[in-house]
């Protein structure tokens, strides 16, 4: 009879820590997809400011050019505002990569608190098969 208790204790046991690393799992994801959001939030944000300034300064040096008589379009003007929207382009490009680096370390680390909790759901099941009267008893109910 005390090994039917303590058995059913185990499995109570068990039972519990895989409830405890299914909530720490779903919180984990939880906090990813908040984190993930954030970032994408920033990018985009940080993406919109950086086209508006490109959008202002390009017109601040369209209409310098044309108060001096210059086609925007032409020549060295133009070759300015080309200048102005490649830098752009490029900031927007290295800006992504930062971003993605960000959103791989997130990934990363949820990758690591789901298998810190796997990891503990395994030390668990390990402890209940190694109490040989409980793995007896077991066998002796299938």
């Amino acid at each position: 009879m005390g090994g039917t208790t303590a058995l059913a204790l185990t499995g109570a046991s068990l039972f519990k820590s895989k409830k405890e690393a299914d909530q720490r799992n779903a919180q984990a994801a939880a906090d990813h997809q908040t984190r993930i959001a954030a970032i994408q939030r920033q990018q985009s944000q940080d993406a919109q400011a950086r086209q508006d300034m490109l959008e202002k300064i390009s017109a601040q040096h369209s209409a310098r050019f044309s108060a001096q008589g210059i086609d925007p379009g032409d020549g060295s003007s133009g070759a300015v505002l080309k200048g102005l929207q490649d830098k752009t382009s490029q900031q927007l490009e290295e800006q992504a990569n930062k971003y993605d680096t960000l959103r791989a370390r997130a990934h990363q680390t949820f990758s690591e608190i789901l298998m810190s909790n796997l990891n503990k759901k395994r030390l668990g099941t390990d402890l209940l098969l190694k109490d040989e009267q409980s793995v007896q008893q077991i066998k002796d109910w299938s």
